[in-house]
């Protein structure tokens, strides 16, 4: 009888541009951001955000991170964050909250048709701020983007998860 050969690794190669990147990285981490604001809400907390700790004051207004437009936006806030990564946080924050910059992100998500409405940016900004995406910069000396979630990719950019199957090879009935 011959042995099946086992696959340790499994490594699926996506080809994308520097723009498209960061909402491909949000696709994939969705489910794992997700699962933290979930868990952020049961214990009423968070823990490790830049230094210290903040508490989270509303937990029922915390939301999960959407698909669509609030991914598409964070997206493009990831991206700016990266493409200004050689600048202080207040520097970071400041162009990333400049109207030419919101006005750059609107029209990239919402075309030109809505690009003039910045009523729809700013209600994701919100809710972006609920899932913690976005943190508050008065208590998070001037950082925008959440620690746990920023990237900066290179070249080659790689996401690793590792199974630890701790019942492996017990019986399941």
């Amino acid at each position: 009888m011959k042995k099946t050969k086992r696959t340790k690794e499994r490594v699926i190669k996506i080809d994308t541009t520097e723009e498209k990147f960061f909402k491909e990285y949000l696709h994939i981490m969705r489910p794992f951001i997700n699962n933290q604001i979930k868990g952020m809400m049961i214990r009423g907390e968070v823990n490790n955000i830049t230094e210290g700790k903040m508490n989270i004051k509303n937990k029922a207004g915390m939301t999960s991170l959407s698909d669509g437009d609030q991914l598409a936006i964070y997206a493009m806030m990831l991206y700016y964050n990266d493409k200004f990564s050689d600048m202080t946080e207040e520097e970071k924050v400041t162009l990333i909250n400049n109207y030419d910059i919101k006005m750059r992100i609107q029209q990239k998500v919402y075309g030109e048709n809505k690009a003039s409405q910045s009523n729809y940016f700013n209600n994701w900004k919100v809710g972006l701020r609920n899932t913690l995406c976005l943190v508050d910069i008065k208590s998070e000396g001037k950082k925008l983007i959440n620690p746990l979630y920023e990237v900066y990719p290179e070249e080659k950019f790689r996401i690793v998860f590792e199974f630890n199957i701790k019942d492996r090879g017990k019986e399941i009935l």
